[in-house]
C-alpha cells in the first residue's frame, strides 16, 4: 500500500508509481478524490504503467465521479475497472472505462457476478479492454528482472555454450533458446515480459565454479524434473560371427543328433546338406525380417547389481548431480566413479572398459545420452532402467509464481510442434528430449554375405570328405575290382587260367597235375575260384 497525499508534488507521485514498478505486482486499486487522481493516472500513463499487463481498479467514489473529470484525464484511464451503485441499491455494476465507461456486468448479493441481471441471466463478465487496448486478462504480477545462472563447461555445446568477445559475452544452445522461446510466449499469450540477464557459473580461470549442485544452492528448494540412464558398450554384432549358426542348439544337443545321424555315411551327409539349405533359407527369411523392422545392439552388461562389484567402475558427467545420485542412492563406492566433460572422452572411457582405465557404463541423463549415441550409435547402447530424478531442467523457488507459468507455456511450446521441432533440429538434427529412450537403430546394411555362413559350409564340406574317406566300400573296392577286370581282359596270352577243386566224377590226382602244370608255365595271373567247377 501506497499512501499519497493530497498536498503531494507530481515527482513524489511518479517515485511512488516507480517504487511500485518494482515490485512483482501488477494490479492496483485506487482510493482517493478526482482532483488527486486525474494527476495519477496521467503520471502513470507517461511512466508505462497503462500498458499491456497492468490492472487498475478504482472504487465506486470514483466510478460515479467519471463524467466530471476532463475527458484527457478519462482518456489516460483506458482499461480501468470500476464498480458503482446500480439504480436499485443491492446492485452494482461493473464497468470498463473506455470512454464515460461501459457495463460489462452486475454484482448482487443472490447471484454473485453476472452479465446482466433480466430474465436472460448469464455468469461471467462481458469482454473487458484492459490496459494497452488488450483483451488478454493479466496475470496480476510480474517479474522485474531476472538473473539466470548458467553452467560453464566444455562439454555438450549443443546445450548450453558460453561464447567471449573481449567485454561482451554470450549463450548459446538449446537451453537458452528454450527459454528464449517460453519468455516470448508468456510475453505474446498472458500479456507479461520476463527480464532476464545470464550470468555464468565460473571462476576466476573461466571454468566452471564448482558443480550443479553448487549453482542451485543459490536457488533455495529448488524445483525440477528430469529422466536419465546408463550407456554400455555394445557387444560385436552377431551377423560378424561365422559360428552363429550354432547358438540356437547347446553343445550337449549338438552332440546327441551327432550319434544320431554318424551311424551311416550316406545319410550323414545327407542330413547335413538338407540341414545346410534349411539354415540357408531360414537365414534367409529372418534377414528378411531384420531389414524390414529393427536391429537392435545387444548390451555388453544391464545388471546394476553386478556394476556395483569392485571390478567396474562407472562414469558420470563432470559437475553433474548423477554422481552424487549414484552414490548415496544407488549404493556404488565413491572410489568406482569417474567423471568426463565431453562424448569424446565418454567414448574412450568406454571403450577401454574397467580393465585399461576406462569404466564398464556411463550414466547421465537423457538429452546427453542421446547426443551421445548420435555420434557412435553403431557401437554403443542403453541399458537397464529409466530412472526419473531431479536435474535437466530450469530451477525457480517453490513459492514463485513463475515456476507454473513456465511449466505450462513449456508445454504449450512442445505443443507446437513447429516450435520445439526446429529449435531441436537446429542444434541436434532430431528429437533428443523425449522421455522415451528408443534403442538405438544399426544403421548399417542387414544383409547376410557368405562369410556369415562361413562356418556352416566348413563343416558341411568337412563332413563330405569324411564320409567320403571312411567308406572304403566305395572309395577302394570298387575301383580295383574295375582296374583287375581291364588288365585280365587285355593280357598278352589272351587266356584265363582256372584253379579248380576236382569233383567226385574226375579223377583228381592226373587233373590236378595238369592244373599245375599248365600254371607253372604260364605263370602269370591266376583267379582262384572257391566254387566247384565240374571239368569235362
Amino acid at each position: 500500500m501506497s499512501a499519497i497525499p493530497k498536498s503531494t508534488e507530481d515527482f513524489q507521485i511518479s517515485k511512488a508509481l516507480m517504487k511500485l514498478m518494482t515490485m512483482q505486482t501488477r494490479v492496483f486499486v485506487v482510493y482517493m478524490n478526482t482532483a488527486l487522481v486525474s494527476r495519477l493516472f496521467a503520471l502513470a500513463d507517461q511512466n508505462g504503467m497503462m500498458s499491456k499487463g497492468y490492472a487498475w481498479i478504482i472504487t465506486a467514489g470514483l466510478s460515479n465521479s467519471l463524467n466530471v473529470l476532463d475527458s484527457d484525464v478519462v482518456d489516460s484511464m483506458d482499461g480501468v475497472l470500476g464498480v458503482r451503485s446500480h439504480l436499485e441499491s443491492s446492485v452494482f455494476e461493473i464497468i470498463n472505462v473506455i470512454g464515460n465507461g461501459r457495463v460489462v456486468g452486475y454484482w448482487t448479493p443472490e447471484k454473485g457476478i453476472s452479465q446482466n441481471i433480466g430474465s436472460n441471466y448469464k455468469n461471467g463478465l462481458k469482454q473487458i479492454i484492459w490496459p494497452g487496448d488488450s483483451t488478454t486478462t493479466p496475470t496480476g504480477w510480474a517479474i522485474p528482472s531476472l538473473k539466470i545462472g548458467v553452467p560453464v563447461k566444455l562439454g555438450f555445446p549443443e546445450f548450453v555454450e558460453q561464447r567471449k568477445n573481449g567485454n561482451k559475452t554470450t549463450y548459446t544452445g538449446f537451453s537458452i533458446d528454450v527459454f528464449s522461446t517460453v519468455s516470448e510466449t508468456l510475453n505474446k499469450d498472458l500479456g507479461f515480459k520476463v527480464l532476464h540477464n545470464f550470468i555464468g557459473f565460473e571462476d576466476e580461470t573461466g571454468l566452471m565454479d564448482g558443480s550443479y549442485d553448487d549453482l542451485l544452492l543459490q536457488i533455495k528448494n529448488k524445483v525440477q524434473a528430469n529422466l536419465f540412464s546408463h550407456l554400455v558398450l555394445a557387444k560385436d554384432d552377431n551377423r560378424e560371427n561365422m559360428w552363429i549358426f550354432l547358438k540356437p542348439w547347446t553343445w550337449d544337443l549338438w552332440l546327441t543328433v551327432g550319434e544320431l545321424v554318424v551311424r551311416d555315411c550316406s545319410r550323414f551327409v545327407l542330413v547335413v546338406w538338407l540341414w545346410l539349405a534349411f539354415i540357408l533359407m531360414q537365414s534367409y527369411n529372418a534377414s528378411l525380417s531384420s531389414i524390414l523392422t529393427i536391429d537392435k545392439l545387444e548390451p555388453t552388461f544391464d545388471n546394476l547389481e553386478r556394476l556395483r562389484t569392485k571390478d567396474h567402475f562407472i562414469g558420470f558427467q563432470r559437475g553433474c548431480f548423477v554422481g552424487n545420485l549414484l552414490e548415496k542412492q544407488f549404493n556404488f563406492s565413491r572410489s568406482q566413479l569417474k567423471s568426463y566433460g565431453t562424448i569424446q572422452e565418454y567414448h574412450e572411457a568406454l571403450s577401454n572398459g574397467s580393465k585399461n582405465r576406462g569404466v564398464t557404463a556411463i550414466f547421465d541423463e537423457i538429452p546427453y545420452v542421446r547426443v551421445f549415441l548420435k555420434a557412435y550409435d553403431s557401437q554403443y547402447t542403453t541399458a537397464g532402467l529409466i530412472y526419473r530424478t531431479v536435474g535437466f531442467g530450469f530451477a525457480f523457488l517453490k513459492e514463485s509464481p513463475l515456476f507454473s507459468y513456465f511449466s505450462k507455456v513449456i508445454l504449450l511450446v512442445r505443443e507446437i510442434e513447429t516450435k520445439m521441432d526446429e529449435i531441436e533440429k537446429r542444434y541436434f538434427g532430431e528429437k533428443v528430449t523425449s522421455a522415451t529412450l528408443a534403442p538405438t537403430i544399426y544403421t548399417e546394411s542387414s544383409s547376410l554375405r557368405a562369410y556369415n555362413f562361413g562356418g556352416l559350409f566348413i563343416i558341411a564340406g568337412m563332413a563330405t570328405l569324411l564320409a567320403i574317406t571312411v567308406s572304403e566300400r566305395f572309395i577302394w573296392q570298387r575301383p580295383v575290382a574295375l582296374v583287375r577286370q581291364y588288365l585280365t581282359s587285355n593280357h598278352p596270352a589272351n587266356g584265363i587260367e582256372l584253379a579248380a577243386q576236382p569233383t567226385a566224377e574226375t579223377d583228381a590226382g592226373d587233373h590236378s597235375s595238369e592244373v599245375h602244370q599248365a600254371s607253372g608255365n604260364s605263370g602269370r595271373i591266376s583267379v582262384h575260384i572257391k566254387e566247384d567247377i565240374a571239368v569235362e
